[in-house]
């Protein structure tokens, strides 16, 4: 099978969507494998160890795209990639579709592309395994900017994390108790936060205070626990989420408002289009904001911080898929394999997802 391997065009953007061993793989079995060049350097690997692997390297996305059948990349595509998209390609990555332009949808619509999402991509006990890896590291990155954006320097309220002999450490409170939630949990507590994790759903929060030894507390997010526990946080992360939609708008400007001067406010949901009425995208290169006197930070591609490891990640996870539907094809591969099935948002053209179909305006049906 052709393959090609996108460069990533986001602000900032480090990750590749797969590393060298993960094209070795690939072409050790007879694949063609076209990578756009520079792809993986912003990781750390230059087409030289690509080329060593056996990919070839291309000049430009027109070129990756006309010579590949199965498109890979990390983020959604962008309005020139999906114009350069030929009939009846298939594209694998995180597709965000929730925040889908609709103009790209409908290009998509048109070339009647076949889309796998890799955030929708689940496992039998409902994991979510690319969604949950890089929320984990957005999550554990949520505390490193934390901790920088408190201080003086910054702009911040002049606090660490952790507390000293007579004097609290900071005080950092998480809406949503998935992936990413809880790993900026044990981050926080790890670096000796007082930590405060909130979802709205009770069955979420009962074991994590024994699993947190009683070092982190829970409460159920309504809305009268939101405000009051806002109020006080030096740290506010948000980590909602929900499947196939935007996120929703859980916190409001009177509650930013309430936030102390200089206290941090972290929009994991950014990418969905983010949960509080104050957020709007930033980037790494300048990742803050100040409104109502709060530091917001609302960075979609976070784990592109530590692009290197979020790549090692993905090819973990994505490589064995991939090698799977070069063996077979991709009709066969998806027919044996459910995990990928699921995956499966856009089908030749039409959202497979009633909620995606309500969004974008593609038109829906059901995926065979």
């Amino acid at each position: 099978m052709d393959i090609g391997i996108l460069k990533e065009t986001y602000a900032n953007e480090s990750r590749v969507i797969l590393n060298p061993a993960g094209v070795a793989a690939l072409t050790e079995k007879g694949h063609r494998v076209y990578v756009e060049n520079s792809a993986g350097a912003n990781a750390g690997w230059q087409d030289t160890e690509y080329m060593k692997k056996g990919a070839i390297i291309t000049y430009s996305k027109e070129e990756t795209i006309s010579r590949s059948e199965l498109i890979l990349k990390v983020l959604p595509p962008s309005k020139e990639e999906a114009s350069l998209f030929e009939t009846g390609q298939t594209l694998v990555s995180f597709l965000l579709a929730a925040a889908m332009p609709k103009e790209i949808a409908s290009i998509l619509n048109e070339k009647k592309i076949t889309a796998i999402a890799l955030e929708s991509i689940s496992t039998d006990n409902n994991e979510y395994p690319f969604r949950q890896g890089m929320s984990e590291i957005a999550g554990h990155l949520a505390i490193h900017f934390a901790a920088m954006y408190l201080l003086n320097i910054h702009g911040g309220r002049g606090l660490l994390l952790n507390s000293l002999p007579t004097v609290p450490g900071a005080q950092v409170t998480i809406l949503g108790a998935g992936a990413a939630g809880v790993s900026a949990a044990r981050a926080a507590i790890r670096a000796g936060a007082r930590v405060i994790l909130l979802d709205r759903y009770p069955s979420r929060l009962r074991n994590l205070p024994d699993e947190f030894h009683s070092e982190l507390e829970t409460m159920v997010a309504i809305p009268d626990n939101i405000t009051r526990v806002v109020a006080f946080a030096d740290v506010l992360i948000s980590a909602v989420h929900l499947e196939d939609a935007r996120a929703p708008h859980v916190l409001t400007v009177q509650q930013i408002q309430s936030m102390k001067p200089g206290s941090v406010f972290i929009d994991l949901a950014i990418d969905q289009g983010g949960s509080s009425e104050t957020s709007r995208p930033t980037t790494l290169q300048n990742p803050v904001y100040i409104k109502e006197g709060v530091t917001h930070i609302c960075v979609p591609n976070l784990p592109s911080a530590v692009g290197r490891m979020a790549s090692h990640l993905l090819t973990n996870l994505l490589g064995d898929t991939v090698l799977e539907i070069a063996e077979q094809g991709l009709e066969l591969a998806l027919s044996k394999n459910e995990e990928l099935r699921r995956g499966v948002t856009i089908y030749k053209g039409k959202a497979t997802r009633k909620a995606v179909a309500d969004y974008t305006g593609l038109p829906f049906e059901i995926y065979p």
